[in-house]
């Protein structure tokens, strides 16, 4: 372990339009004592990997960066696995290729971590799309947050958020490769059988809803979602039952609202039935909400009550941050 280095993974997958950008944000950190690992999940005879080699090109003399080649596609977590089987940072961060830093994230994240003596850490995120700001998310929570992930209330915003000490993200045995998805999840349910959480408040990670390639269709989320609830089943029913039929009850309202957001009506009825085992029920409020995202999914409501809302947090946005994503955004590298 290299006391004080900071692991950036950044696990790529048939997104080379955006790998330059990501590690560009992390060559302009005002903390200098990184490693990048760029580990290049796409198939070895893939167009995608043809150009990933072209692009890396670029930094084939950058002592700094280390570029991984998977011979064929795994998947998120096995692509992040094998980056933190060669990291020799005491910190290890994860940037999902689309996302970027913002300059200071790392300086800040390395000063929160040993002014508190923390096991893992995350920040304010700023949700981006089409160059404009589409989300804010303040970190806000901390603690056994564990609760919160088991309902997939996912408090980081972005994989690009999680900043662990790299001992206790070994101690976990890193990432469950049987996870196509919520993998940034899953880890953080067992991250907190054994640790806490502390945030930082600024805003440090710009998370890109662009190009989302592997965007989920309603089948796959249910049996995704199935996969998650079964897995960590004991440790969902070590709370009390109030706390774990709100668990099953805030996963299945989930998939229900998606179902009914992408007008996938036939679908509500198959998450229904799921909901039965768990003797999980609709409240009137519960019928209510679907109502009305049905509804917003016609009408678009939400889009122009959103549209306001953003318009309102922009100004708590450092302009120097707001003049920096404008900046990356319209870049070109």
């Amino acid at each position: 372990m290299n006391e004080g280095l900071v692991s950036v993974i950044i696990p790529t997958y048939k997104r080379t339009d955006f790998i330059e950008r990501a590690i560009e944000s992390v060559l302009q950190q005002t903390y200098k004592k990184f490693e990048i690992i760029v580990v290049d999940d796409n198939d070895q005879n893939s167009k995608e990997r043809q150009d990933m080699i072209k692009k890396m090109k670029k930094y084939s003399n950058n002592k700094h960066i280390i570029y991984i080649k998977h011979e064929k596609n795994q998947n998120g977590a096995v692509a992040r696995n094998t980056g933190i089987q060669v990291a020799k940072g005491e910190y290890i961060t994860f940037l999902d290729d689309d996302d970027y830093f913002l300059p200071n994230r790392l300086e800040y994240m390395v000063r929160k971590m040993k002014e508190e003596d923390l096991i893992a850490t995350y920040s304010s995120v700023i949700v981006i799309k089409n160059k404009k700001i589409q989300l804010i998310k303040f970190a806000e929570k901390q603690g056994n947050l564990q609760i919160d992930i088991l309902k997939q209330k996912s408090f980081f915003g972005t994989g690009s958020n999680m900043f662990f000490k790299a001992a206790a993200l070994k101690n976990i045995h890193g990432f469950d490769e049987s996870f196509v998805r919520h993998q940034d999840l899953e880890i953080f349910v067992r991250f907190f059988e054994l640790y806490e959480v502390s945030p930082v408040k600024d805003f440090l990670v710009v998370k890109n809803n662009d190009d989302r390639s592997n965007t989920l269709n309603i089948i796959k989320a249910i049996k995704c979602r199935k996969q998650f609830l079964d897995v960590y089943e004991d440790i969902i029913k070590k709370y009390n039952v109030k706390i774990v039929n709100d668990i099953y009850k805030a996963n299945y309202m989930d998939l229900m609202k998606m179902s009914v957001r992408h007008k996938k009506l036939k679908y509500v009825k198959t998450v229904k039935q799921q909901m039965k085992k768990y003797n999980c029920k609709l409240s009137v409020m519960d019928k209510i909400i679907l109502v009305m995202i049905y509804l917003d999914s016609i009408l678009h409501l939400k889009k122009i009550k959103n549209k306001l809302e953003i318009h309102k947090k922009i100004k708590m946005i450092n302009q120097f941050v707001f003049d920096y994503i404008f900046f990356i955004e319209n870049k070109k590298y």
